[in-house]
């Protein structure tokens, strides 16, 4: 017979997994992401990026301080947004953000595309997009928006987020010949941390925590527009 400190408890309950994550995030989710590569293909162009160490530290710079932290902080504050003109000022804070026509083309695009896949099967969280002009109208900040609507945990949302970008460009460099697909779940694996931490950091962060050092990563997004053979749109 056991006494009270024999007693086994069950492990903590993890928070339930919004499966929805999973299609919108996943390729067959038709946002047209595979054709963008947010100036990948000009840094390999260039011979900034020409293997699998250059592009891990590429896309853990881009997590820690460029545009993907400032799209999880963009998606935060959306989802985190309290009332219609709290939700159109993130939206115009996150165009004025973009670095590049491009880019801001490319967020755009992905945004609307979204939401209109989101009305074939999830009409209800395609709605309060409505509440932003389509002009405004960003991929994180619709991302943010439906995934509350939905009542997905912000945590998961940003997490998710960081996961299908990496995911994206990793697509992208190996169909650039950068790296091979081992190498690509290599470097993924290695980026974990890296996605969990950035995700931790923009739940909580605020406006004044938008800032972004990689300013080459900047330049070669703008430098896409001039490249002479190209396999992205951006």
């Amino acid at each position: 017979m056991r006494d009270d400190g024999d007693i086994r408890r069950d492990p903590p309950l993890a928070p339930v997994f919004a499966a929805e994550l999973m299609v919108w995030f996943s390729p067959s989710f038709p946002t047209g992401a595979f054709a963008y590569s947010q100036g990948l293909e000009t840094a390999v162009a260039g011979g900034h990026i020409a293997n699998r160490d250059d592009l891990g530290n590429w896309l853990g710079t881009l997590l820690r301080h460029g545009m993907v932290w400032t799209d999880l902080v963009i998606a935060s504050l959306a989802w985190r947004a309290e009332g219609r003109d709290a939700m159109r000022e993130v939206a115009d804070l996150s165009v004025a953000l973009q670095a590049s026509a491009e880019r801001a083309e490319e967020t755009r695009v992905l945004a609307r595309n979204f939401r209109d896949a989101l009305a074939a099967g999830w009409p209800e969280a395609a709605a309060g997009l409505v509440h932003v002009d389509e002009a405004a109208l960003t991929y994180p900040v619709a991302v943010g928006l439906a995934c509350r609507s939905q009542g997905i945990a912000l945590e998961q949302t940003l997490e998710a987020y960081g996961h299908a970008f990496v995911s994206n460009a990793l697509s992208a460099a190996i169909r650039l010949g950068v790296i091979g697909q081992f190498d690509g779940q290599r470097i993924h694996a290695m980026l974990f941390g890296a996605i969990r931490e950035a995700a931790l950091g923009a739940e909580i962060a605020a406006e004044d925590d938008i800032a972004t050092a990689p300013f080459a990563t900047d330049i070669y997004s703008m430098q896409h527009e001039t490249l002479n053979v190209r396999l992205f749109r951006s």
